[in-house]
């Protein structure tokens, strides 16, 4: 079985989300990935997906004539829909920097100009709120003007909600083993970041392939020994060491967590020393 990343329809644009469903049949592989944003907004407007759907339940299977043969289950998640939201605040943000540098072009006493100083205050508005996806700035002598994409408005309605596809009949996964089996690709994105950060994979001062080979086979083995010095530690560390029962106590995989439990067995409190006692060490 693949699983994969967000990915949408195949075409020139998304060639690199990993192989094609045709050729993961060739090789006789079943495959779970989910859609992006495009993909789900033309499933809202095909009606698809209702604002009713979840009323009762928060993932249902779908069906869509887009997709022949395979299984679409959608899922709300009310957490993920208040994350985006605290996001696309951010971009409001973002806007009124860009107001305020729009102003200072305009003002009568030393306004900003140049080209040059007005891209350079807007990357550096760019690179700190990460917006540019969502507006397109055009900068010129003596201003600046922008527009939004749309894309600001066109992502609320979708805030929540994501789409879980694969080509697994429900009888070999169920609805729910499918969304868990998703959702545990975080676990090797996990992997991927450590690598490169913890066990520093990159960069590579090799050039040799055998000698390339060698620095990525220590890394893993450096994450194998890591990964089994965690599992030993959990019930000392900053770590869930009972994966099961905290699934056991959640009434669905896209759900979070309802209460946090406690990761350790804590020592009992010391009881306070009473009123007058003497606490100095020799004793009074």
């Amino acid at each position: 079985m693949y699983v994969s990343p967000r990915r949408g329809r195949r075409g020139p644009g998304n060639a690199h989300q990993g192989p094609d469903q045709d050729d993961l049949r060739l090789a006789e592989l079943d495959w779970i990935t989910a859609l992006r944003g495009p993909a789900i907004r033309a499933l809202i407007s095909q009606g698809a997906i209702q604002p009713t759907l979840f009323d009762q339940a928060d993932m249902a299977e779908i069906t869509s004539p887009d997709y022949p043969g395979e299984r679409l289950t959608a899922c709300y998640n009310p957490f993920l829909e208040a994350e985006r939201a605290r996001k696309r605040g951010e971009l409001l943000a973002a806007e009124a920097e860009l107001e305020k540098i729009a102003a200072a072009t305009g003002r009568a006493r030393r306004p900003l100009r140049g080209k040059d100083n007005i891209a350079l205050a807007v990357g550096k508005v760019i690179n700190k709120k990460k917006f540019a996806e969502h507006f397109i700035v055009e900068v010129t002598e003596d201003g600046l003007s922008w527009r939004d994409q749309d894309k600001i408005a066109a992502e609320a309605a979708l805030d929540g909600i994501y789409v879980i596809r694969t080509s697994l009949p429900a009888g070999v996964l169920g609805t729910s083993g499918t969304v868990e089996s998703y959702r545990a690709l975080e676990n090797v994105e996990r992997v991927f970041r450590r690598l490169n950060s913890d066990l520093l994979i990159r960069p590579i001062r090799r050039r040799l392939e055998d000698r390339v080979r060698a620095h990525v086979l220590i890394r893993l083995l450096a994450y194998y020994i890591t990964w089994h010095m965690q599992q030993r530690l959990a019930p000392i560390l900053f770590k869930d060491n009972d994966p099961a029962a905290g699934k056991a106590a959640r009434p669905s995989p896209v759900a979070p967590p309802s209460a946090p439990r406690p990761r350790w067995p804590r020592p009992p409190a010391k009881p306070h020393p009473a009123a007058g006692q003497c606490t100095a060490s020799p004793p009074c």
